[in-house]
């Protein structure tokens, strides 16, 4: 999602999976990224989406 809580969309590449969690590689722009885990049917880019935040932020 961007900073105005709209989702984008780019491609992910699976690095390693642990614990049930799927490790991904991050997207070469900086700054903060916020991960939908959320499984949607249907969603385009740029839809906007309520956010709901879980789990502690790692460094």
């Amino acid at each position: 999602m961007d900073n105005h809580n709209h989702l984008q969309r780019f491609p992910a590449t699976p690095l390693f999976t642990r614990q049930g969690y799927v490790f991904v590689e991050p997207p070469e722009t900086k700054g903060r990224w916020r991960i939908v885990t959320t499984p949607l049917v249907d969603y385009l880019p740029g839809m906007s989406v309520a956010v709901i935040e879980s789990g502690q932020e790692q460094s």
